[in-house]
């Protein structure tokens, strides 16, 4: 796959795959839930695509990704969490109060009180 050949972490859930790479983190595959980190809900996509913040950055500083159904959720190196996709359960961890924003959680935010 283009991009992530030197990967050092995986994860796929319902369609859609994670890798970091170095310390960033590419998101491919159907993007229904907001999965791929890009800030939207799509369709599928197919090549690998880094995961950006809220203020247009690469994600980074990532040594580890692990998925759930349409949820993402990376460890950092400074030991915090942060978590993108379906956030319907409030599974992303987030303070996230609006409808529309616990339904998908397209752009990472980082999990407070852990």
């Amino acid at each position: 796959m283009l991009g992530v050949s030197a990967s050092t972490s995986v994860a796929c859930a319902e369609e859609a795959c994670c890798a970091t790479v170095g310390s960033n983190v590419m998101c491919w595959g159907d993007n229904d839930q907001g999965q791929l980190g890009r800030g939207f809900s799509s369709t599928n996509e197919n090549m690998p695509a880094l995961v950006q913040t809220s203020g247009g950055t690469n994600l980074g500083g990532i040594i580890d990704v692990e998925a759930a159904d349409a949820t993402f959720c990376a460890r950092t190196a400074d030991h915090r969490v942060v978590c993108w996709g379906d956030n319907s359960g409030e599974q992303t961890g987030t303070d996230r109060t609006v409808a529309a924003e616990k339904l998908d959680a397209g752009l990472p935010d980082y999990v407070g009180g852990l």
